[in-house]
C-alpha cells in the first residue's frame, strides 16, 4: 500500500503565474502557510483519488485557518450535501442554493461524472404520502441542474420516503435533518 501527499498550488490574482507549490504531511493533509496578508489567490487543491478544488481567497489577517474538503472521485462515493425541505413542501429551502451550486460547479467540471439523488423525509406520515413527497423534492433538485444545462441523463433518483432517518428525535431540528436529497 502506497501514500501519496498532497499538493496545494497558491496563484497571486489577478496575476497568475507566480505559484507557490506546497506539499502536505502524508497522513493529516495539512498545509500550514507563510503568505501576505490583504492579497488575494486562487487556490488550487490536488491529491489521487480526489476531485481537484479551484477556489478564490482573499487573506484578510496573518493567522486565518481556512478549511477545504478534497471529495473522492470514485465510484460509488457519497456526498452529503444536506439539501432540506420544510414539513410537507417541494420548494428548496434557501440555504440549499450554495450547496447545490457547489453539486453543479463539479458537475460541469467533470462532464464524465454521473451521480444518483436520494431523497428522504421524517418518519412521521404514513410510509405511502412520504414516498409521494419524496419524488416531487428529488425532481426539484435534479431540475435545479437542468435548468442550468447538466443532462438529465447523468441524474438517476432514487425515493426512500421515511425509511431511513438521520435522527429518530421527536424535536424539529431533527425532523428537519430526516427531510433531505
Amino acid at each position: 500500500e502506497t501514500t501519496f501527499e498532497k499538493a496545494l498550488i497558491l496563484e497571486y490574482l489577478p496575476y497568475v503565474g507566480d505559484n507557490m507549490n506546497f506539499r502536505s504531511d502524508v497522513e493529516l493533509g495539512e498545509f500550514l502557510l507563510n503568505i501576505e496578508s490583504k492579497k488575494e489567490y486562487k487556490l488550487k487543491g490536488k491529491a489521487k483519488g480526489y476531485i481537484e478544488i479551484i477556489q478564490e481567497i482573499d487573506i484578510q489577517n496573518d493567522l486565518q485557518p481556512f478549511l477545504f474538503e478534497m471529495i473522492p472521485n470514485g465510484r460509488r462515493t457519497i456526498l452529503s450535501l444536506d439539501i432540506n425541505f420544510n414539513q410537507g413542501k417541494v420548494k428548496l429551502m434557501e440555504d440549499s442554493f450554495q450547496k447545490l451550486d457547489k453539486l453543479m460547479s463539479m458537475l460541469s467540471n467533470y462532464p464524465g461524472m454521473a451521480i444518483q439523488l436520494e431523497g428522504h423525509t421524517d418518519f412521521r406520515l404514513i410510509a405511502r404520502t412520504n414516498l409521494r413527497l419524496n419524488e416531487p423534492r428529488i425532481q426539484s433538485v435534479k431540475k435545479y441542474h437542468t435548468n442550468r444545462n447538466i443532462s438529465s441523463r447523468r441524474i438517476k433518483t432514487n425515493a426512500y420516503g421515511g425509511s431511513d432517518p438521520l435522527s429518530k428525535k421527536n424535536i424539529e431540528e431533527a425532523k428537519l435533518m430526516n427531510r433531505r436529497v
